[in-house]
């Protein structure tokens, strides 16, 4: 009798136990679908506001679609933030290491977030002293994301003032690096009481926080345990009403850039193409783009027409086989619905067709919710790289020039004649560009190029906001050669834009004078 209930025990708990193992896999298939679900019309919201955004639109217009794009980047990372809390809490997170350029990662988060800074007038700058190395390798996908929670946290806190990212490298032993980054904000700051309860999860600041910031009091938690995994430390210095300052000290790599063109081509290539001011062999180039969605088929082949190639844009699997069944592509981007084994099959099929064609053409997938251990199953399923959904021009423009041998044009080439070109002015707009350069020189004297790359960002804007064309291209050229840190070509890129701005403004100051003659 009791050998007969202790079988029934036993068996009770085995389908216990089988019923949660079905439950936690009913979990991730829900999130993963709500992630997909989530993700596709955003990436279309992203997408479409920053094609609008290279665009001379009315600056009303313009301010508005920043405003959608801000938001919608609000809403990524909250997404992302609910969906990496859950892998962290399963123990599935996997970290890989690749070199990256360090200032790339900082510019990019810099960007990412101005839009919410600048609708409540904060100012957001970036410092990278000299000391702090090129590129490093690492966990750049985990990095990005540890800092995105600080940043994130910090403009959602911050009313008035200014929010500050520093980094710093102190060196450790032998090629390894313990880096520091600062996140500093002159927000409400951290009452003493709540002090603890900081990097828990679910944790606000009290109940009204919610109510008056919004949040779900994950993006700090989510940092904590991706620092603890990384293997870094994290803390804060906080005062009610004055400010808190988030530091974390993260060990990478160092990486000689010589030892790894694939890092250091993308920038060489968009240089030798933003310095040429013609187009380039790009348009004798052909690439396939596969991706089921309609609305992202059409805004990748949009983002990719922009590079001067040709686009063979395919909504299927099959398309995809016979095109590269008769077509010689220069490279491909696959999307993959997910990365298991069934999702990982295009990447497969595709390669085999090219394979048996004798062709070795890149293949780039395309895909959400991509994180390092997934991204290695991608590339041994037959890829090349990945490139994660959303991107930006600048991530597709970079990942057209790593794999292809060509000078990538930019993006935002003139389409005017250097002069004579008419924009909206008043003593406000004059003051700008005024104080614009010379923050511009003085980061440069400085060899602060981190900096350089903020203020030509927001000279970009401007002139976009103001319909010229001339100054945006001048402003994207200035930030291309920032981010080379080559002198010579920041000071050729620093004079032509003041060239460009001193010419608007003295057409300008003509066009006014004639019309009060008038």
């Amino acid at each position: 009798m009791a050998h007969s209930e202790a079988r029934h025990i036993a068996l009770q708990k085995a389908e216990l136990q089988r019923r949660a193992q079905e439950l936690e896999r009913w979990k991730k298939e829900f999130l993963a679908n709500v992630s997909h679900e989530l993700r596709t019309p955003l990436n279309a919201i992203l997408g479409y506001s920053r094609l609008l955004l290279n665009e001379q639109l009315p600056v009303r217009y313009y301010r508005q679609i920043e405003e959608i794009h801000g938001a919608g980047n609000i809403l990524l990372d909250l997404i992302n933030n609910i969906i990496d809390f859950t892998k962290l809490s399963g123990g599935e997170v996997r970290l890989s290491k690749t070199p990256f350029r360090v200032r790339d990662l900082a510019t990019e988060l810099i960007e990412h977030y101005r839009p919410a800074a600048e609708h409540k007038g904060l100012r957001l700058e970036c410092h990278i002293p000299s000391g702090v190395p090129t590129f490093l390798r690492g966990d750049k996908y985990r990095y990005r994301q540890i800092l995105a929670c600080l940043l994130s946290n910090a403009v959602k806190f911050t009313e008035q003032g200014e929010v500050n990212i520093r980094l710093a490298a102190d060196e450790t032993s032998g090629d390894l690096i313990n880096l520091r980054t600062v996140v500093t904000d002159s927000g409400v700051g951290i009452a003493a009481d709540r002090e603890e309860a900081v990097f828990r999860d679910f944790s606000q600041g009290d109940g009204s926080t919610t109510r008056c910031f919004g949040g779900l009091g994950l993006g700090l938690a989510v940092a904590k345990r991706l620092v603890d995994l990384m293997g870094g430390q994290i803390g804060f210095r906080s005062a009610t009403g004055d400010g808190t300052s988030f530091w974390v000290a993260l060990p990478f790599e160092t990486v000689i850039a010589n030892d790894h063109p694939a890092v250091e081509a993308p920038v060489d290539q968009y240089l030798a193409g933003a310095e040429g001011g013609a187009a380039t062999s790009t348009g004798r180039r052909r690439i396939l783009a596969v991706d089921a969605d309609a609305t992202e088929r059409v805004l990748i082949e949009a983002f990719l027409s922009r590079t001067g190639c040709l686009v063979d844009a395919v909504s299927s699997v099959g398309d995809a086989l016979a095109a590269v069944s008769v077509l010689t592509y220069d490279l491909a981007f696959v999307e993959i619905p997910d990365p298991s084994e069934q999702g990982l099959e295009p990447i497969r099929r595709v390669r085999g067709v090219m394979q048996e064609r004798g062709h070795d053409t890149p293949i780039v997938a395309l895909g959400t919710g991509l994180d390092s251990g997934r991204r290695q199953a991608v590339v041994e399923a037959g890829a090349n790289g990945v490139l994660a959904k959303p991107f930006d021009v600048p991530d597709l423009v970079a990942t057209v020039g790593r794999y292809l041998p060509i000078a990538v044009e930019p993006l935002l080439e003139a389409e005017a004649a250097f002069g004579g070109e008419e924009i909206c002015s008043d003593p406000d707009d004059e003051a700008f560009w005024s104080d614009q350069l010379d923050e511009l020189k003085r980061a440069f004297a400085s060899a602060d190029y981190a900096r350089m790359e903020m203020h030509t960002g927001a000279v970009r804007r401007r002139a976009l906001q103001q319909g010229s064309q001339a100054a945006a291209d001048g402003a994207m050229r200035l930030q291309v050669a920032a981010r080379s840190g080559d002198g010579h070509r920041i000071t050729t890129a620093l004079e032509r834009l003041d060239r460009i701005l001193r010419t608007i403004h003295e057409t300008e100051s003509s066009r006014r004078n004639h019309l009060q003659m008038c």
